[in-house]
């Protein structure tokens, strides 16, 4: 069966059955003419006879004919890996991944979105990103279009996997040949420079491929990016080779020329940037390159170990992390609950637990979580969440109510994000804020009240808890004057945001990037500071409505919280891919349903939650996000929306009235809708527009409007307001809104 498995990747129409059953020779189309070949075994041996060449030969001797700069080294590795039947080289599943992937108009767009290739050119190459947009795998294929071999890697990552051995042909003619990190920044730079380019190899690849003959004569031109991750997957292992092959190089450094851009969106930029680098090389001395040996270069890279897990969540190795209130930790499904040294015995990641009083999650919460799953779903959660939001918080909008469902949501999932907005909650003295900020803080990821903790405590429980932390009162703060508290939401709204603090002789370092609601009754004024924050502006509660009293500590409170935490760490346990995956798919700009866009900070602070309304949403209509972004528009836009708010509210309030069939207040004419205008008094659009006066005086812009005293059937003469049937309200005419 080897021998088939092998052969058929090179040979055409080859008759397998007579493999299988043991029976010699074989034969089929020859790679080499136009003719047959035959392969037939002598004692334990297979060779093969060519009739359009003559030729003759073993495995060995076909693989050289094709590739003629593969080693002995290579050769073997080659035969080992084409001789099996392993999926990583199976025709028919490689090629149902690579359709798969060109067929799908979302992984082509993430692919484009973290390499800069469009679709239109990555559906010619042999390439397919999978589908968790984490891993891309490329593919090297014989003429007749069998693997022959596969380079899997990480974007970002420099350490690949690979199966058999990446083909390398000769260049006679080429004065130079270029050298890459991996597959996608080489065929993109054959397909623009229309020069060799080629995979640097790993250290362990460097004995597969004869590279004294490929670069006789000629230059290698090196493209490295930062140095990171392991030696043996660096480009000085290849710089050792080449200086002892006694080889011209010539080395750039791309993070620099590319201004901190991937290498491959920089080139898809501006066709022009394929000039600047031509330009750099050319000027470039060549043999200027040191090649550091492993122990010197891991004294100054650290490896795979760049970052210990963060105890309270972290996203990394590919799963999500929660720590429990045990002191130990429990990875995203299937879950797996570890004690500090299994994480470095198993995992190869740092980490440092402890048992703490404010780290919510327990054994028994995982235990619960996991057996109710089904029902944990992220539209169940965010229903759960808007809905206690509007039964215990007076808000004007209850698409605000959506905003901060989300942002909630998003608190136990933010380490996927490299930024996590704050909510800044201002509003006059009793329009709830203290209240909106304790149900926050009971129902966010380890939420905490600074008044739950002393002052000088904040920043280390921040630290310890990667908390949702409730700044109440934050009027003194909120001036931007350098004060320690101003300091932590400055920088701590941002992956990598700390805090250094000196006591003595010795510093602490505080990692202070947390969800972060403020609240106070004027507006933030720092501009640093405001540009950090979405702000929920708050009103108090028209004498006419009514809530439910927020008691944090009744058992109905108590439980519903609890379900709304389980689902929401639900999200990191379950769903962390999907949301990383919105995440990076987020455009850029975000349009409003205005005709506005969020760009830049605005952008950036938005997106999480889109990417948290994205899930809920998934096989659904976009009710959420476009509840989301309406709410982002009442938050930073208030004017600009203020028209559109007011005709919402009076559209919704005559269609509650044509519901009634106790209203009478209006009388209808020739076409004419009037209403009496002491109708208005105490309704919500009155309120809104801060009283009935000036909201009989909006009505004004409306054409078509027309004021005058009207008998009223069954009320008498009164002060009305007369609207045409067949004005335009929110969308609508007005006859669809109020038509009895």
């Amino acid at each position: 069966m080897e021998t088939l498995t092998f052969y058929k990747r090179y040979i055409s129409e080859i008759k397998s059955e007579q493999s299988i059953d043991g029976t010699f020779p074989l034969e089929g189309k020859s790679p080499f003419g136009d003719d047959k070949i035959r392969i037939e075994k002598i004692g334990e041996v297979e060779r093969y006879y060519c009739h359009a060449t003559g030729g003759e030969g073993y495995k060995e001797d076909l693989l050289l004919h094709s590739y003629p700069l593969l080693t002995q080294e290579g050769i073997k590795r080659a035969l080992d890996a084409e001789s099996r039947d392993d999926e990583a080289l199976r025709k028919h599943i490689c090629d149902s991944r690579l359709s798969a992937f060109r067929e799908d108009s979302e992984r082509l767009q993430e692919l484009e979105a973290i390499s800069g290739l469009p679709p239109s050119i990555a559906k010619d190459y042999p390439l397919w990103l999978d589908q968790d947009g984490r891993t891309l795998h490329y593919l090297w294929r014989s003429e007749i279009g069998h693997p022959v071999s596969r380079f899997s890697w990480q974007h970002g990552s420099r350490r690949e996997t690979i199966v058999g051995v990446p083909r390398i042909g000769p260049c006679p003619d080429a004065p130079r040949v270029w050298f890459v990190e991996n597959p996608l920044q080489a065929k993109l730079l054959q397909y623009i420079l229309e020069e060799p380019v080629y995979v640097r190899p790993h250290d362990s690849g460097l004995d597969w491929i004869d590279y004294e003959r490929l670069l006789q004569g000629k230059t290698a031109v090196l493209l490295i990016g930062d140095e990171r991750g392991e030696w043996e997957y660096s480009f000085h292992p290849f710089i050792k080779c080449l200086q002892d092959l006694d080889t011209q190089v010539k080395s750039i450094h791309t993070m620099p020329l590319t201004k901190g851009k991937l290498l491959t969106k920089w080139l898809m930029d501006n066709p022009s940037h394929k000039d600047t680098l031509l330009d750099t090389v050319q000027r470039e001395r060549a043999n200027q390159t040191v090649a550091f040996d492993k122990d010197t270069y891991q004294s100054f890279i650290s490896g795979d170990k760049s970052e210990a897990l963060y105890f309270p969540q972290h996203h990394k190795g590919g799963m999500f992390w929660y720590g429990t209130a045990e002191g130990t930790v429990v990875h995203s499904h299937p879950f797996n609950i570890l004690e500090e040294q299994e994480v470095q015995d198993i995992y190869n990641i740092d980490a440092s637990i402890h048992e703490d009083p404010g780290i919510r999650l327990t054994k028994a919460d995982v235990f619960n979580i996991d057996r109710s799953s089904r029902q944990l779903t992220p539209k169940n959660t965010f229903d759960s969440l808007k809905s206690l939001i509007l039964d215990h918080i007076y808000l004007e909008h209850p698409q605000t109510a959506s905003l901060v469902g989300l942002w909630i949501m998003g608190g136990y999932v933010y380490k996927l994000f490299n930024a996590y907005g704050y909510l800044h909650l201002h509003g006059n003295k009793g329009a709830g804020k203290t209240t909106f900020l304790e149900l926050i803080t009971k129902c966010g990821f380890n939420g905490l009240l600074e008044s739950q903790a002393t002052r000088a405590s904040v920043i280390q429980q921040v630290h310890k808890l990667g908390c949702t932390l409730g700044l109440d009162e934050f009027e003194s703060h909120s001036k931007g004057t350098g004060t320690e508290y101003t300091h932590m939401v400055n920088v701590g709204y941002k992956e990598g945001g700390s805090y250094r603090k000196m006591t003595g002789k010795n510093s602490t370092t505080y990692n202070l990037y947390s969800p972060k609601a403020l609240a106070s009754i004027d507006p933030i004024e720092a501009p640093a500071l405001s540009s950090r924050v979405i702000p929920i502006p708050m009103r108090k509660m028209p004498s006419r409505q009514h809530l439910n009293l927020w008691e944090p500590d009744a058992p109905e409170i108590q439980q519903r919280t609890e379900m709304i935490r389980r689902g929401c760490y639900a999200l990191g346990l379950y769903h962390h891919r999907g949301i990383k995956k919105f995440y990076r798919r987020i455009p850029s700009p975000i349009e409003l349903p205005s005709g506005g866009s969020l760009t830049g900070r605005k952008r950036q602070l938005v997106a999480p939650l889109l990417s948290m309304a994205r899930l809920v949403d998934i096989n659904r209509s976009p009710q959420v996000e476009d509840q989301l972004l309406k709410a982002v528009e009442l938050a930073w836009y208030p004017k600009l929306k203020e028209n559109q708010v007011r005709e919402e509210m009076l559209a919704n309030l005559l269609k509650k009235w044509n519901n009634d069939p106790e209203f009478g207040g209006y009388d209808v004419k020739e076409g004419l809708v009037w209403i009496d205008n002491k109708c208005w008094i105490d309704t919500e659009l009155a309120t809104h527009t801060g009283g009935k006066d000036p909201l009989l005086e909006w009505f004004e812009k409306f054409p078509g409007i027309k004021k005058g005293q009207k008998h009223i059937p069954g009320v008498g003469t009164r002060g009305c307001t007369a609207f045409p049937e067949d004005l335009t309200i929110a969308g609508k005419e007005f006859r669809q809104w109020f038509s009895r």
